[in-house]
Order: structure tokens, then C-alpha cells, then sequence
């Protein structure tokens, strides 16, 4: 797998570059070496947006049932996904043509 260390528009200087080739971090991933200045950096991903109210309380109330129960978990699936219960013909028919393709491809 490929992963950026740098940006393209602003490339470190040579010696910078040529000190971080083969430096891998503790996964044994390429990394970028640990004195690179910050400016070289490649920008860290956006966080995780904020979980929907709705959501937050499905989660809530489902925990609260789990805990006075002691049962599983009381809320299906499909409610947590907001997907029909059913799937629609068009799905099946996917799915099939997944199986088949995936059936013939291991066969």
C-alpha cells in the first residue's frame, strides 16, 4: 500500500527527504522521521463528525433497556441503520449476482 508522507506542493528540502527514506514507524508502515520539521507534515484528518441526536438516544435507550433486562441488545439492527426491514427486489438481485460472481471467481 502507497501512503503520502509528504505534500506535493511542499516537498521538504533534499537532506530533510533523503534522512526520512526507509524510516517506518512501530506498525512497519513508511513513516515520516520523528525530527521532520512540522511545516512537512502532512495535515492530520478531520475528526469523526458528532453522532445525530436521534441516534444518540436510540443508543441511550437501548442501553438502559440492556441494563435493567440483562437481555442482548433490545433495538433491531435495521432501526440503527434506518433500513427496511426487507430488503427490496433490486437488493436480491444484487446480492445474488454478488454470490454468483463470488461462487464462480473461488470455483
Amino acid at each position: 500500500m502507497s501512503t503520502p508522507l509528504y505534500r506535493l506542493d511542499h516537498m521538504p528540502p533534499r537532506d530533510i527527504f533523503l534522512r526520512g527514506v526507509g524510516v517506518y514507524d512501530h506498525y512497519g508502515v513508511y513513516s515520516v522521521m520523528h525530527d521532520a520539521p512540522e511545516e512537512y507534515h502532512l495535515p492530520t484528518p478531520a475528526p469523526t463528525p458528532p453522532i445525530s441526536e436521534d441516534l444518540q438516544k436510540i443508543c441511550t435507550t437501548n442501553a438502559d433497556a440492556h441494563k435493567k433486562s440483562g437481555n442482548a441488545s433490545v433495538v433491531m439492527v435495521d432501526q440503527l441503520t434506518r433500513r427496511p426491514t426487507r430488503s427490496s427486489i433490486r437488493e436480491q438481485v444484487r446480492l445474488r449476482f454478488l454470490e454468483l460472481t463470488n461462487g464462480t471467481v473461488l470455483a
